[in-house]
This record gives structure tokens, sequence and C-alpha cells, in this order.
């Protein structure tokens, strides 16, 4: 009967430590000794100066941004940041007011919620959709042509109004209030605005 050698403590080591919690060791190691820089703002001036965050923006180009823009200095420090407490997959799209005398640590939560504007408009009663989608166009409230094809194909809208209609069908002929008001990120539905579906419900009067 062969007698098993004991395991060293560095086999034992190279066995329990798995890449994952090594790289979450290193981080909090790294996030301790980088503290005073989290936490310290990188000016006394507290002055609001805007700070807008596009849809589909990456948390390293966000962060890349803020040491553009005067923020922040080390974008590396804020990326692990916001990775390590699960804050990189929640950045808001929108607009924000932001401050230099704020720290990292204030910036990443004041990016996790985005300020909203809402316009207005009155489309008359017994519009098409067509007439509809040249106004919100004439407006600049949104892309008319996006308009139309949700519409049309009636998908990416969800409201309460149109609770029991069937999948897939078109939103054209709902009758909907004539006063309509728009609450989004800067102005839902444009060009540069390319998740505007989640925001149609509120863009139809009555299309026919």
């Amino acid at each position: 009967m062969t007698k098993q050698r004991p395991l060293s403590p560095w086999a034992i080591l190279r066995w329990s430590v798995r890449p994952k919690i090594l790289r979450n060791f290193c981080s909090v190691f790294y996030l301790q000794l980088q503290a005073e820089a989290i936490n310290a703002p990188i000016s006394d001036d507290p002055s609001p100066v805007p700070f807008t965050v596009e849809i589909g923006e990456t948390a390293v180009s966000i962060s890349n941004k803020l040491v553009e823009q005067g923020f922040i200095t080390n974008p590396d420090l804020f990326r692990l940041f916001l990775r390590y407490n699960g804050l990189d997959a929640s950045l808001e799209a929108g607009d924000y007011q932001l401050r230099r005398d704020m720290n990292m640590r204030e910036i990443a939560a004041v990016l996790q919620k985005a300020s909203f504007e809402e316009v207005s408009v009155t489309i008359p009663e017994g519009w098409r959709a067509e007439q509809v989608a040249e106004l919100l166009s004439q407006e600049g409230i949104m892309d008319g042509a996006l308009f139309l094809a949700t519409v049309r194909q009636g998908t990416g809208v969800e409201h309460p109004l149109l609770a029991g209609r069937p999948a897939g069908a078109s939103l054209r002929r709902l009758s909907l209030p004539r006063y309509v008001p728009f609450a989004g990120q800067r102005y839902p539905g444009r060009p540069d605005y390319p998740d505007a579906g989640q925001h149609g419900s509120q863009t139809a009067g009555q299309c026919s």
C-alpha cells in the first residue's frame, strides 16, 4: 500500500484560491490603498457643471470623459470602484449637474439616477399617424420615422392603456388623450436616442 504524501501549504493555496477570489482580493487591497484618492474631491469649486452620459456609453468612456472635464484624475481607479461595487452596470444615460468638489463616491452615486426633461405636444383629434410623425419631427421631439415604425409594428411599447392588446398588434386607431406629456431623458426618440420605443406609449394621440 502506497503512503500518500501530505499536501504542502503552497499546493493547498494553489488549489483553493480561484482566479475570481484572487482578483477580488487584489481589488479590495488596491481600493483600500487608494481610499484617499477615492474620498478626496479634485477641487473645492462648488459650481454646478453640466455632464451628459449618452445612450450606450460604457463605464470606460464615462470615466475618460470625467477626466477630460476635470471631475476626476484617475479613470482606471474610478472604473474599478464602479465595477467592485456593482455600479458600472447601472449607470444611466441622461443629463447631470456635477461639481468638482464631489469625490468619486459622490459622482458614482449621482450617475445612477439621470434627470428627466418633460415636453408636451398637442395632437389634433383625427390626425393620421403620418401627420403625427411629421409634427413630432418638426417640433424636434422625436424622430418621426421611428414613431411610425413603432406605431406600425406595435412593439417596444408598454403602457397600462395598452393592456389586453394582442401581441404584435399595430398601435394604429388607438384613441388616447389629446394633451400628451413626454417624459424622458433629454428628448426621447430623437435620432440620437435609439431606445425611444420605450417612451412610444406616450407619443400617440388618435392615429388612424
